[in-house]
């Protein structure tokens, strides 16, 4: 087989990737980009099958929004031919929201049952005209993004409320300010000795800052409550 095939109808000439497959799933700001994958065992290799079920799903998608969240649109896809035992098993097309460059394509193949599996003829391509590249970083300044992986014994944004108050700094009492965790994560952010807050829901809005964390302020969960506990690794800041 050849190392260059023409480039799909929207989307960008792809990029041979040799025998190895796309090997990446999330995003350094924890977002998922994997979106499945199609399977063709009928008629030539065709990267064309794999564009055009990138756009469908898109179209999918954008038809059917999840409930919360933003829509994830297929923006990127990796076709590949997979072999059991050196026998073809058919096309396979990896489709992502993101582009992945092809320092990620490190899956080699596996063995299973004693049965081994490789891939060759791979290639990657991106939509034309949003090619929707990783992001370099996951905030922007004066925000808070939630921590994909925060620090173990992290409580984050649990409803409860306080047995003791032995470390705390200060707090504000403004909806237009503090209308969201993350805005009070950011406040404790820019409070030097700030590692945790206590947030106010939405009927009595405030941001509490203490310099312990939730567990030591002596904090237990109710549902009931009208407030929450947050430790301030449960979000990554940009402070200004």
């Amino acid at each position: 087989m050849a190392n260059s095939i023409a480039a799909p109808t929207g989307y960008t000439t792809p990029v041979s990737l040799g025998s190895a497959a796309i090997n990446a799933l999330t995003d350094m700001c924890g977002t998922n980009t994997y979106m499945g994958f199609k399977l063709f065992t009928s008629g030539g290799f065709d990267a064309s099958l794999c564009a055009a079920a990138c756009s469908a799903q898109s179209v999918y998608n954008l038809n059917n929004p999840p409930a919360n969240g933003p829509v994830q649109t297929c923006q990127f896809f990796n076709t590949y031919m997979l072999y059991k035992n050196n026998k073809p098993q058919g096309q396979y097309c990896s489709l992502y929201s993101e582009t992945w460059s092809p320092a990620y394509a490190t899956n080699t193949g596996y063995g299973s049952n004693g049965d081994k599996y490789t891939i060759a003829y791979s290639f990657s391509s991106s939509n034309v005209t949003n090619p929707a590249l990783p992001p370099t970083s996951c905030t922007t300044p004066g925000q808070c993004v939630p921590n994909p992986n925060p620090p173990a014994g992290s409580v984050c944004d649990v409803v409860g409320y306080l047995s003791s108050e032995n470390s705390l700094m200060t707090y504000t009492f403004d909806a237009k300010i503090v209308d969201s965790p993350a805005h009070c994560a950011y406040y404790c952010a820019q409070t030097p000795g700030c590692n945790s807050v206590f947030f106010g829901k939405p009927d009595y809005p405030f941001c509490e800052m203490h310099g312990g964390t939730v567990s030591s302020e002596g904090f237990l969960s109710d549902s009931n409550s009208y407030y929450s506990g947050i430790d301030l690794g449960c979000y990554i800041c940009d402070v200004v």
